[in-house]
């Protein structure tokens, strides 16, 4: 029985190398963070703002509501804009990291780059209707793989604290439920 059970994992290991070295499966980067969901319906901002602020300085953070009166004064259900939240999630992590914006997606590469130094991405993703934008939605992203030549993002929706694995071109071009990744805090 010990020999089968040695020949099965001296297999298994085998495939598992073979794959890697092939470049059919990466695990290009990840850091880890703890789900959380927005306690309000405009708060998807402030929840990516408190996991990463969790993930930047876990022995000491601030919760959405502190968060969101940092920003508004008072925890009204706002939602916020891209600055907003970057600045949510700096004084989040107490200002441990500076998180910093930008009105356009990163590279497959660029998030990589971001999570190996440890540092978690946020994507906003905007909502059309025709070509009009009607609203938006933050997720956000701590891991990233390729198989087969496809990029995926692994990330956290806080609207229910769901986790999920979308490639990144669809999270680029198409998005789930007509949103499509436009901003990003990291």
């Amino acid at each position: 029985m010990k020999k089968i059970a040695g020949k099965i994992c001296s297999v298994i290991l085998a495939v598992v190398m073979s794959c890697t070295m092939m470049g059919l499966s990466t695990k290009a980067a990840y850091v880890d963070v703890t789900a959380v969901k927005q306690q309000k319906t405009n708060w998807c901002w402030a929840a990516c703002a408190q996991m990463s602020a969790m993930i930047a300085c876990p022995a000491y953070y601030h919760n959405q509501s502190q968060i969101v009166t940092y920003i508004f004064g008072s925890t009204y259900n706002y939602a916020a804009n891209i600055y907003q939240a970057a600045m949510g999630a700096s004084y989040g992590s107490c200002y441990y990291r500076t998180f910093s914006s930008t009105s356009s997606p990163l590279s497959f590469s660029q998030i990589n780059a971001k999570l190996t130094a440890g540092y978690p991405v946020q994507a906003g993703m905007v909502h059309y209707s025709g070509s009009t934008p009607d609203g938006g939605h933050m997720l956000e992203i701590y891991q990233t793989y390729s198989i087969f030549s496809i990029n995926y993002v692994l990330l956290v929706d806080p609207y229910d604290g769901s986790r999920g694995t979308l490639s990144y071109n669809y999270l680029l071009n198409t998005g789930p439920s007509g949103y499509k990744y436009e901003e990003t805090v990291y």
